[in-house]
């Protein structure tokens, strides 16, 4: 498990079965961008998001060396079917992809993603996240909230 902290706003933790889901798809095996949905939970008693399932590329997606575009008809499906199964506990926190660079940072298409996340998102949550996966394993974590600022998250 693996925890990243904003400031003492907020924390994010992502459990081992994500991280290994992700690692998957690190950047030195694949000629495209690979990529999906975040999903988890958010406790309210210590302000604390937890990625517990991630999705993963689908042949629906389109992808390219410098690009990952996720199919939104079939993202919806997994994000109500983990809706439904969990009781509406796990909802949707947000996307991953990787970057073919060894410390990945967000392009302008993906700060406009995230704002776009932002505008879409549920009303249950406050906070949308962006994972990018770099080569060997590099993370980079941004979260942006109402005030539309990209907000870099440390690993705690």
């Amino acid at each position: 498990m693996r925890k990243f902290i904003l400031e003492d706003k907020l924390k994010l933790v992502i459990e081992d079965e994500v991280l290994s889901g992700i690692y998957k798809f690190n950047p030195i095996n694949y000629k495209n961008e690979n990529g999906g949905i975040l999903l988890g939970k958010f406790n309210k008693k210590n302000n604390t998001y937890i990625i517990t399932n991630i999705s993963t590329t689908n042949s629906k997606d389109r992808k390219g060396k410098y690009f990952f575009i996720r199919n939104k008809k079939e993202a919806q499906a997994i994000i109500n079917r983990f809706w439904k199964e969990s009781k509406g506990e796990i909802n949707y926190l947000g996307e991953w992809h990787t970057h073919n660079e060894e410390y990945p940072t967000p392009s302008f298409i993906d700060k406009q993603l995230i704002k776009q996340m932002l505008n879409n998102k549920n009303a249950e949550i406050d906070n949308v996240f962006m994972v990018i996966l770099g080569r060997n394993k590099n993370l980079y974590m941004c979260t942006i909230d109402d005030s539309k600022k990209i907000n870099k998250l440390k690993e705690e």
